[in-house]
């Protein structure tokens, strides 16, 4: 592999000064109060959503929230449920879709609920923004809709109900449109809260374990830990030790020990990949089960999910090792694949394109059979857009939506051959930037002395790392004596004898990543 690094004049900038201004952190990237979260105001629609909650709060109005079956669609349902609930709703509910039993979005199981239930207020969360037909259907029960969602719209614009909270509205003066579903949902309880302050209305502001909710979707939803997400991510890691939670702590006990950043962040990732099991029938989800779980029953649920995430893990490793043996030496511009022999479950389609994605550098799709449709999940790094793509492919599909780097879609299986000709087309039109992602970007040069005690702590203020502000990729010119003998130990790819081009990650303060060398 190539590298390449940024010449541009730093004009005498450290390192970790450059690091920022690249990345756009801000010059307050180590504070993480929540003072600095934008004015929740700003969001469009927010205003109308909230003063209609409140008519059905007074007026008991049956109030649905509709979620998603991922650990942000499962952490947004629970905060704005969790929410309601300490102001006195007592005609509420949830459902939580199951993708292995219909497609995304608005669906017949989730109408059939609402038209059971005599359902007036529906509040979708990480959910809905593409959902142009299940809406009108709920409009046609004479439900009111307020849609809360963070992914990108239709070229029809988004349905018509009551409200849209989603800051990648074209109208939206809501300043960042990158946040999770899960961040839109706890943006939303601070709004209700200044509404219940300014209106006299008692009510307990959003508690800090809302934060540490936020901070599990977001990481898992790999939205890029950059500006409003920063914060919030920044702000649960800063004030662990304070929260006082005790669905969190048995969390913690069974995880093991937390005493740092990167402990921190990954039990926040080892709680998202918990959610990422448990769907169930009838709108339910065992980690619902397990954050709604009253003292005496925390523990036993925690362990059903834990031996669900275990099960997982297993079906984790058998995909990724069918999937190596698929791209082994594989050369091209994009990866598609169609699980004809059902090798790969539903609910791992996309973990077979990200691992694909990731061992390649290239975009990547797999499809299967789904009842009578085909699905798909795609997809991409730096540079490329499968979200583009699909839309480029779109009078091929039934639906589709999702992220610039991460989407799917639905359709007719009679389409597939054009669709397969149409998306080839697009990778050929993006050969360019995807061969620009096949090279290894460096963030800075450095020398062996450079790797000091000093370096390494201003370092660390740029954690949280992730999505967006990932942990920097350094390139030293050196051998491996030389670095033994400044009391590193080496770990990734082995490097031969002699002095190299090493690029590498400093994951720990005695410990390099090697990446790559030449």
């Amino acid at each position: 592999m190539h590298f390449k690094w940024d010449t541009d004049d730093t004009n005498g900038e450290s390192v970790v000064d450059s690091l920022v201004r690249k990345r756009s952190l801000g010059q307050d990237y180590a504070n993480s109060d929540l003072s600095q979260l934008p004015d929740e105001a700003l969001l469009k629609d927010i205003d109308i959503a909230v003063k209609r909650i409140f008519k059905a709060l007074r007026n008991d109005e049956k109030i649905v929230i509709f979620g998603h079956d991922d650990p942000d669609g499962i952490t947004s349902t629970f905060i704005l449920y969790d929410y309601l609930k300490s102001l006195g709703a007592t005609e509420l509910s949830y459902f939580i879709p199951n993708r292995e039993k219909e497609h995304h979005g608005i669906q017949k199981g989730f109408i059939d609920y609402v038209k059971k239930g005599n359902h007036k207020l529906i509040i979708t969360v990480d959910n809905g923004i593409s959902s142009l037909d299940g809406v009108k259907k709920l409009r046609d029960l004479a439900c009111d809709v307020i849609i809360t969602d963070h992914h990108m719209l239709k070229e029809e614009g988004a349905p018509h109900c009551l409200a849209v909270v989603n800051p990648k509205q074209d109208e939206c003066r809501y300043p960042f449109d990158m946040i999770a579903g899960v961040g839109l949902s706890f943006i939303l309880t601070r709004y209700i809260y200044q509404y219940c302050k300014e209106n006299g209305i008692i009510a307990t502001v959003p508690p800090l374990s809302y934060v540490f909710w936020a901070a599990v979707g977001s990481i898992t939803d790999k939205v890029p830990l950059v500006n409003v997400n920063r914060i919030i991510v920044k702000h649960a890691i800063d004030r662990f030790g304070e929260i006082k939670d005790n669905h969190i702590e048995s969390l913690r006990q069974a995880f093991g020990r937390v005493t740092n950043i990167q402990q921190t962040l990954d039990f926040i990732t080892y709680t998202g990949f918990l959610f990422n099991n448990g769907r169930d029938l009838n709108g339910n989800h065992v980690g619902m089960d397990y954050l709604l779980a009253e003292d005496g029953e925390i523990d036993v649920v925690l362990n059903e999910l834990i031996n669900l995430k275990s099960e997982n893990d297993k079906q984790v490793k058998s995909v990724t090792e069918y999937v190596d043996m698929l791209i082994s030496g594989y050369e091209g511009e994009g990866f598609i694949y169609f699980d004809e022999d059902n090798s790969i479950p539903y609910p791992l389609l996309g973990l077979a394109a990200s691992h694909t994605c990731q061992k390649l550098k290239i975009p990547a799709i797999f499809l299967k059979r789904k009842e009578n449709d085909i699905v798909c999940e795609g997809r991409c790094g730096p540079g490329f857009s499968v979200l583009e793509a699909f839309s480029y492919c779109s009078d091929t599909l039934l639906q589709f939506g999702g992220h610039v780097k991460a989407a799917g879609f639905t359709m007719a299986p009679e389409n597939l051959n054009e669709f397969i000709f149409q998306f080839n087309g697009f990778l050929e039109m993006s050969k360019e930037s995807i061969d620009e992602n096949k090279v290894l970007e460096v963030d800075a040069l450095v020398k062996v002395s450079d790797l000091n005690r000093d370096f390494w702590e201003k370092l660390q203020q740029l954690q949280p790392f992730g999505m967006g502000n990932s942990i920097p990729v350094f390139s030293v010119e050196a051998d491996k004596e030389e670095l033994a003998k400044a009391g590193f130990m080496l770990s990734g790819e082995k490097l031969p004898c002699g002095k190299q081009q090493i690029a590498f990650q400093w994951i720990k303060r005695n410990t390099l990543q090697i990446i790559d060398f030449y």
